[in-house]
């Protein structure tokens, strides 16, 4: 323990003891691979892929012809050579997953967020979960986090923002944290959080982006600004931060509003620093590549994201294509750390579905509810008159009581709202191939 830093020994302590090992090595990973060479980065990470690999084929996994050359992975050029696991691939993959951990107590199914494709289940453990507890303070580091400063969530739901899920020791640990949640954001939650924030000087502020942004908004439109320093750092998750986001969380909160890139699938891939560089989580190798053949781009050259875990020794996320588009390109930032960065990110974007009493639900709410059902794979909420909505899904068919539930849920939230449930077998997508979350067909 004495060769941890101070900080981490702190996180330590709190685990249980025999995790305690994997917080300290996932923070040591993170914050040692930000210091590397290009050319001893590739080197250890892809040491540790053909590892990994050779282990999910001893399991059954990882099979066919392309894992079968996993030896000759010896540049990031020769990950070509491996297959692309997409949703649908995951979706497939996941009743093999289950029968060989079947009734190991560690191990738990996490569904992923599903709003940029096919939502799928796959599998975790106990020490993936230590592990990523390590290098979440590490990536809240770069953005300018410290463990002791208290922080304040604007979310949808307090289970969903992952602290709930730590033991108690380890949430005190972490943050001081607060959560205000609410799918409904209405003038009463927007001000009971600006409230808080001011009167917490110097603590740190994140939360959906949208939500952010809302609550920025309706703080300058009734005459009320943070001093710069009130908030000592800011950052929004789940979808992408665009400028105008950022220039009105500015002005209210007196802060840069930050990016922090994660999925349910690799919790903190990451974060953005003070020189507003992207810099990507060590435990990860990120492609990007041409969306139909799945070949190499050049660096700074947008494509779809492959992203491969390096630690995930359960569920074999090798060159998974996570839905979103994006560039990579190697950065020695003038931060301190060096390595590959997200550039021209195209993630995740999000509405605010207005309803006449003057909240707002957010279009994750609809994600939400629908996790304790596997049959549904994917899902999009379309809007057809002021109080009417359809939610149309794609999947297998529900039974009478479970249609209950969902609807009960989706009403009360959209204020009793008349809502229906329809079963498709295809959903509305842009233009670029994405999945539309919110269809408003009264504009």
């Amino acid at each position: 323990m004495s060769r941890l830093t101070g900080s981490m020994q702190r996180v330590a302590v709190a685990l249980f003891p025999i995790f305690a090992p994997y917080a300290a090595a996932g923070a040591r990973w993170c914050r040692e691979g930000m210091r590397l060479s290009p050319d001893a980065r590739e080197k250890k990470l892809l040491a540790r892929l053909k590892k990994l690999v050779k282990g999910f084929r001893t399991r059954g996994l990882c099979s066919g012809p392309g894992f079968d050359r996993y030896g000759e992975v010896n540049s990031y050029a020769d990950l070509a050579k491996l297959p692309v696991l997409t949703k649908d691939g995951l979706i497939e993959l996941y009743p093999t997953l289950k029968r060989i951990y079947a009734g190991r107590s560690g191990v738990i199914a996490r569904r992923t967020g599903g709003s940029t494709g096919e939502p799928a289940f796959h599998l975790r453990d106990r020490k993936l979960a230590s592990s990523s507890i390590g290098e979440l303070v590490v990536m809240l580091e770069v953005m300018g986090w410290r463990l002791g400063v208290e922080r304040l969530c604007l979310w949808g739901r307090s289970d969903e923002i992952g602290a709930s899920r730590f033991p108690p020791t380890v949430k005190g640990v972490l943050s001081n944290w607060r959560a205000f949640a609410g799918y409904a954001l209405d003038e009463s939650l927007m001000r009971r959080f600006y409230e808080a924030v001011r009167g917490s000087p110097g603590c740190a502020v994140y939360g959906y982006t949208s939500l952010l942004e809302e609550c920025a908004r309706v703080m300058l439109e009734n005459g009320r600004a943070l001093k710069p320093g009130a908030v000592s750092v800011a950052w929004g998750g789940s979808e992408k931060t665009l400028p105008r986001q950022r220039e009105m969380f500015r002005k209210a909160f007196g802060t840069p509003l930050k990016d922090f890139y994660g999925s349910r699938e690799f919790s903190s891939i990451a974060a953005e620093c003070e020189r507003g560089n992207m810099h990507i989580n060590a435990r990860y190798i990120v492609e990007s590549v041409d969306p139909e053949g799945y070949t190499p781009l050049a660096p700074g050259e947008s494509g779809l994201l492959l992203i491969t875990d390096l630690v995930n020794e359960v569920t074999p996320f090798i060159r998974y294509e996570i839905g979103d588009l994006g560039a990579v390109d190697w950065r020695d930032c003038a931060c301190g750390r060096r390595g590959p960065c997200l550039v021209n990110l195209h993630g995740r974007t999000h509405e605010l579905i207005p309803l006449s009493s003057g909240k707002k639900v957010h279009t994750m709410f609809f994600n939400h509810i629908f996790n304790d059902y596997p049959a549904v794979q994917r899902t999009q909420v379309v809007r057809t008159g002021i109080a009417d909505f359809e939610i149309r899904y794609v999947g297998g068919a529900l039974d009478e009581h479970s249609r209950s539930l969902i609807l009960k849920e989706a009403r009360e939230m959209l204020d009793n709202a008349s809502v229906s449930l329809t079963r498709t077998d295809r959903l509305d997508r842009s233009r670029s191939g994405k999945l539309v979350q919110y269809l408003d067909n009264t504009r």
